[in-house]
């Protein structure tokens, strides 16, 4: 998988050797893996949400990786949901940067991803809130319409029996 230092310290969630690294070497969060993949990448794929959302919060040089894509063309978010990381892709859309309607080498977003991936029962119930919560956002993000009371019932009610 990772094998360069700034990689390996995202998979561990060494956030202050991430932080020590890049302060003395900007240059470092450029550096892909042999996929093509960025230390947002990297975490995002290894379901490091604790990883994402501290680089993503205490380091904003970081913001500009959250829609890069990989040799396969996925973003950390997709990633994210074909690795069945739940909390990752909520530390990922909570970012207002992040751009949901990017789609991947095989035309699909990350919703699209989601949607694919319900087929398959391993892990149902991750993938249930991977895809419910990519709705959600993208309704909220995409519609300016405010939710009517039984559409938010039906949201919560959902998202309680998620979790």
């Amino acid at each position: 998988m990772a094998s360069l230092p700034i990689h390996i310290a995202a998979i561990e969630c060494h956030f202050h050797i991430i932080q020590e690294m890049l302060q003395h070497c900007p240059d470092l969060m450029e550096l892909l893996t042999c996929k093509g993949q960025n230390i947002l990448h990297v975490a995002a794929k290894s379901g490091r949400a604790e990883a994402v959302s501290y680089m993503l919060k205490k380091m904003p040089e970081l913001e500009k990786l959250i829609d890069e894509k990989d040799e396969d063309g996925n973003t950390p978010l997709q990633l994210a949901t074909i690795f069945e990381h739940p909390k990752v892709v909520r530390a990922l859309t909570s970012n207002k940067r992040v751009n949901l309607k990017v789609e991947n080498n095989g035309r699909l977003t990350a919703l699209d991803i989601a949607d694919e991936y319900m087929d398959t029962m391993v892990s149902f119930r991750k993938k249930r809130l991977n895809h419910f919560m990519l709705m959600v956002v993208w309704y909220l993000t995409f519609n300016e319409q405010w939710l009517t009371f039984g559409e938010m019932y039906l949201l919560v009610y959902n998202l309680i029996f998620l979790v």
